[in-house]
């Protein structure tokens, strides 16, 4: 990391991400990291984020939290599956994205979910936005 040029931004995924790591790499390198979590690593500052009705929760639901002493932000956001991610550089502003379309068949229902072939958009926080473009060095 010392090689990295100042205020870069990295992107992990949920095995390497943890509150700490996110901290340190602002703290001596002056670097952004975004990624994914596991909710089960160590200093998981946001337990309350894990109160809600994962199962039932319409895609796009999103809850968050913010440290300002540490500028850390968590977001357990509503995908498919349930995403933890966090982020001392992006904060949790409402975003939209689009998912779908492609394909050959207009009949087909997209996976896991009863939404009909097509394109539709859904709420998300603003670092997911990022995370998903960047994310395997795009």
């Amino acid at each position: 990391m010392s090689k990295m040029p100042r205020y870069a931004q990295l992107f992990t995924d949920r095995f390497y991400t943890t509150p700490r790591l996110v901290e340190l790499c602002f703290e001596r390198h002056n670097c952004f990291l975004s990624g994914t979590m596991m909710t089960n690593k160590p200093g998981m500052p946001w337990a309350h984020l894990c109160n809600f009705d994962q199962l039932n929760s319409q895609r796009g639901f999103y809850t968050w939290a913010w440290e300002p002493e540490k500028n850390l932000w968590g977001i357990m956001w509503k995908d498919r599956n349930v995403v933890p991610l966090i982020s001392n550089r992006y904060g949790v502003t409402p975003q939209f994205i689009e998912r779908g379309g492609g394909g050959k068949y207009k009949t087909a229902k997209l996976k896991a979910t009863n939404v009909p072939y097509g394109r539709y958009r859904f709420k998300t926080g603003k670092m997911v936005v990022p995370y998903n473009k960047y994310m395997g060095g795009h």
